[in-house]
């Protein structure tokens, strides 16, 4: 094994972090049609992260994410398999961007599509998706540029 592989390996773990840390702060909101919770949303990550045997060259990233009553994660899509379990007592809301929308409760567990779509909590109670991805490269999510997110709440008559 060459020695400059795990240095390597946490370089990209690291970038990996980063970029989800970066992304969700910049993709997650709330809603301006109930009053902004505070914190309007926060990710918490677990350390399991890294390339693994069962899947060489690809990294696998766990997250939570909370998204609190009239919360929202803009419209994004993932490159990589993507599964998700929600936790909590609120509703968790997907739509994909024939404006279809499925609600998941608690025990829940779904894939999202690969195509691009938003997740909400329209209901009154708090609401966590464990989220495992995984993919290749360091983004396990891409964020929707901001016209095409506009272009698809106006299609789907979501406000923010």
């Amino acid at each position: 094994m060459n020695s400059s592989q795990p240095s390597r390996r946490l370089a990209r773990l690291g970038a990996v972090l980063a970029s989800v840390a970066l992304m969700t702060s910049a993709s997650i909101g709330v809603s301006t049609a109930q009053e902004a919770p505070d914190p309007p949303f926060w990710i918490e990550m677990p350390p399991v992260a890294g390339p693994t045997e069962v899947a060489p060259n690809r990294t696998v990233l766990v997250a939570r994410i909370n998204i609190p009553p009239g919360g929202y994660v803009d419209w994004h899509r993932h490159p990589g398999m993507t599964s998700v379990t929600v936790e909590g007592d609120g509703t968790f809301t997907l739509m994909s961007t024939n404006c279809t929308a499925t609600d998941y409760t608690a025990g829940d567990s779904f894939n999202p599509p690969l195509s691009w779509h938003t997740a909400r909590n329209v209901s009154d109670l708090h609401v966590v998706g464990v989220a495992t991805f995984v993919f290749r490269g360091n983004k396990p999510t891409i964020m929707a540029k901001s016209r095409l997110d506009a272009n698809l709440d106006r299609r789907c008559g979501l406000a923010e």
